[in-house]
């Protein structure tokens, strides 16, 4: 009974040592991992994050998938690598201009702790995830390729590299939950025919090159040439020069005394003229005076006889009218002076200082027999 009692508890004891033993995980610092449940099929992370290196609590039915923490490789290599990682062949892709061209390159990406769980649920494990980041990047690679000629992939080879890297770190970033850290193209691969024209085209532009060094010398010799024709030449200019200006100074002091001699000529015209012209214009002056004051003598004349007419013209008008007013009073009406206006008017007869005497109450007309009825 004892032994039983003692085999009991040894076997009790190896299984709590067992399930102790089964119940811890480690994670190396190498790794990242999921918390994955067997018994239910669900996979928890550690608040948002991959759990990291450490020992951990899971239990029986409990264990981590692991994910790398390191920075990872994907080549495209016709040849064998000895580095860790994933090596696929070379990418073959066509240039712009339609050329095959195959392309060794190399990429290293690492895994972003935070986004290992929705990793996990778009893509499945490491190994899964891993073959579809080659397949993405060799399906980039190949799109990017055909953007350039094969005249750049040969000359401009540092420049394409940073611009498809950019592009796959896009990619990394948005749709596959990693970080791309590094790029390499290391070889491009050309047509045999395209890399033997640019053989002869690299021929051909070092005879430029030669032929170039060859201009330049002969350019340089025509140019001592030319500095000694042009150091000959401005002797004789300065020579020339200085007989210009010799001929030019003895011309301007002949000039000078001619034209003094001209504004001397000039002067004593110029006070004939104005003599001549004064004496013209006192005698204008004068005839024009003269005639003024004879024309201002007619004027007045004409002007006394106008007022002298016009006063008496005033004078006999007034009269008439004093005398046509005394008629109008005598005869009594305007109508009976109408009448007898009309009679003077008929027998051209002048009123001028006749005088109309009649007794009052008496016709002023009846005299002349019109009289009225």
């Amino acid at each position: 009974m004892a032994d039983a009692l003692q085999t009991c508890i040894i076997v009790l004891v190896a299984v709590i040592v067992l399930w102790l033993f089964f119940s811890f995980q480690s994670l190396d610092p190498s790794d990242y991992g999921l918390e994955y449940d067997w018994w239910s099929s669900t996979v928890t992370d550690n608040n948002g994050m991959a759990f990291t290196a450490g020992r951990y609590w899971v239990g029986l039915t409990k264990r981590f998938i692991i994910f790398p923490a390191m920075v990872e490789t994907i080549e495209f290599s016709n040849e064998y690598s000895n580095d860790d990682g994933l090596t696929m062949p070379a990418i073959w892709s066509r240039t712009s201009d339609g050329l095959a061209v195959e392309l060794e390159c190399s990429m290293q990406y690492q895994l972003m702790p935070t986004n290992i769980t929705k990793l996990y649920r778009q893509l499945g494990t490491f190994e899964a995830a891993q073959s579809y980041f080659a397949q993405l990047a060799k399906s980039l690679i190949m799109t990017e390729a055909t953007h350039y000629s094969a005249h750049q992939f040969f000359a401009n080879r540092t420049t394409i590299q940073p611009l498809i890297e950019e592009e796959l770190r896009q990619v990394f970033k948005d749709r596959l939950f990693a970080s791309l850290q590094f790029f390499q193209l290391q070889k491009i691969i050309l047509p045999h025919e395209f890399e033997d024209a640019i053989r002869n085209t690299t021929l051909t532009l070092q005879e430029i090159t030669i032929s170039q060094a060859l201009r330049d010398k002969k350019a340089v010799e025509w140019e001592t040439e030319l500095l000694k024709m042009e150091q000959h030449v401005s002797v004789r200019l300065n020579e020339a020069k200085a007989q210009a200006i010799e001929v030019e100074l003895d011309g301007q002091a002949k000039g000078q005394r001619l034209l003094l001699q001209a504004q001397a000529d000039a002067s004593a015209i110029l006070v004939k003229a104005r003599a001549t012209a004064n004496a013209t214009m006192i005698q204008r002056e004068a005839d024009a005076a003269s005639v003024l004051a004879a024309r201002r003598a007619e004027a007045a004349t004409v002007r006394l006889k106008s007022q002298t007419y016009f006063n008496a013209t005033n004078v006999s008008y007034h009269s008439q009218a004093v005398s046509y007013q005394g008629m109008l009073k005598a005869v009594g009406s305007e109508d009976r002076f109408l009448e007898l206006m009309k009679v003077q008017a008929l027998q051209n007869v002048s009123w001028k200082g006749m005088t109309v005497s009649v007794s009052k109450g008496s016709d002023p007309l009846s005299f002349m027999g019109l009289a009225s009825s």
